[in-house]
């Protein structure tokens, strides 16, 4: 069966102080007889039920129409021939509307607003009478839509604000609010806040009106905890320096506020980040990193019953290489003479094969370079004793390190 838009309602809102833009004869507004703006709609019939005529007339107090005065309409369902129309010599504008579902038009003029609230009903189909039949009894008009509202509660503890809204069609026209309190408000938006003062369950309600008359109410019922007291102890942990090479130490110094009459703290249990930790009578203690990172430090002071945490970061990164470069004795020239480096990484031997790359310079201004701590091998054509440089990336390392040796080449 085709879908019939039916009218439910329209609503006629006026005001004095409306300017029409074009500027129309200036009796029209005169301050005895205010600016009116009505809606009305017009239900599509057969194939054209979902479909409806939208009629929005401006006029003065005297009933005298408003031609140009241009209108904006806007629908919470379904899709309007246009957004906006201007009133004609009768003082109309004139739209369509297409929706199958239920629909409330708004239409706007300057500072009026008027609203139409529409629904689509099945086209009930004619019945011819058999002979000597009664006539078909036409359809009555549909009944209106039930109105619903849903209450959503966040609730604070005690002293801070439970913020409240509604969820429910379009255009609120009043909120009745109860919070369980004793207390109670009223309001034309869709949101509430309120502060309990003493912890429990309440039950808060609102009763809506919307602006086609409609009401509805919902309730929800919720805890209000007590609002908890600040700790004892407020604790601030700073660490100095906050970035620190690996085998070196960041002092780590707790401050203590102590609160509510909180005893001065006795204890410091300190966690380093790195699997470590310990526990000192003073407020600042020392760690040293044995390896690169990022390091989460924390201590928990504590006094009687009364504790309090914080905590910081300490950054941890590995130093450039120490690089140490060796070469082959008694060497004669015409014969290869053969360097190595090693290398050692926060004090620590590194591996051979975690040398990646060697830059030389044998001294007499041929240059080489390896893969990994390989001797290149080098020849001198002059007896002397040259300055060889060793520039190594070592795996782990910030930078590549670099070291020497003077190294004697026999006649």
């Amino acid at each position: 069966m085709k879908s019939s838009i039916v009218v439910l309602l329209a609503v006629l809102v006026s005001a004095c102080a409306y300017t029409n833009p074009t500027q129309p004869d200036a009796t029209v507004f005169d301050a005895a007889a205010p600016v009116t703006l009505s809606l009305n709609a017009t239900a599509g019939t057969g194939p054209q039920g979902g479909t409806a005529s939208i009629v929005a007339r401006v006029q003065n107090g005297h009933g005298t129409n408003l031609p140009h005065v241009p209108v904006t309409f806007t629908t919470d369902h379904g899709s309007l021939s246009t957004a906006t129309a201007e009133t004609i010599a009768d003082g109309t504008a004139t739209l369509t509307l297409t929706s199958a579902t239920p629909a409330v038009i708004t239409a706007t003029a300057g500072p009026l607003i008027a609203h139409a609230s529409i629904h689509s009903n099945p086209t009930v189909p004619v019945v011819s009478p058999g002979p000597g039949g009664p006539e078909p009894t036409p359809p009555g008009p549909p009944a209106p839509l039930p109105l619903t509202v849903t209450m959503n509660v966040t609730a604070g503890p005690t002293g801070s604000a439970t913020s409240f809204s509604l969820s429910m069609p379009c255009c609120l026209a009043q909120a009745v609010w109860t919070f369980g309190d004793g207390a109670s408000a009223t309001s034309t938006i869709p949101t509430m806040s309120h502060v309990y003062t003493v912890p429990g369950a309440y039950t808060a309600s609102v009763t809506i009106t919307d602006t086609i008359g409609r009401t509805a109410s919902n309730s929800q019922t919720f805890a209000i905890a007590t609002t908890p007291p600040p700790p004892p102890y407020l604790v601030t942990l700073s660490a100095a320096p906050t970035t620190i090479l690996v085998g070196a130490a960041s002092t780590l110094t707790a401050s203590v506020i102590r609160q509510n009459g909180a005893p001065v703290p006795t204890a410091y249990a300190w966690t380093f980040g790195d699997s470590t930790g310990s526990t000192t009578t003073t407020a600042s203690t020392s760690h040293v990193y044995a390896k690169a990172g990022s390091f989460s430090a924390s201590v928990t002071a504590t006094g009687g019953t009364a504790s309090g945490s914080g905590s910081t970061t300490v950054t941890v990164t590995a130093a450039i290489p120490v690089i140490t470069v060796s070469c082959s004795t008694g060497i004669h020239t015409g014969q290869v003479s053969s360097c190595v480096v090693s290398a050692t990484l926060n004090t620590a031997v590194v591996p051979s094969a975690s040398i990646t790359h060697v830059d030389w310079d044998f001294g007499d201004g041929a240059l080489a370079a390896t893969s990994g701590n390989v001797s290149p091998g080098h020849t001198y054509g002059t007896s002397a004793t040259y300055l060889v440089q060793a520039i190594a990336t070592v795996t782990g390392g910030t930078g590549p390190g670099t070291g020497t040796v003077n190294t004697t080449i026999l006649p």
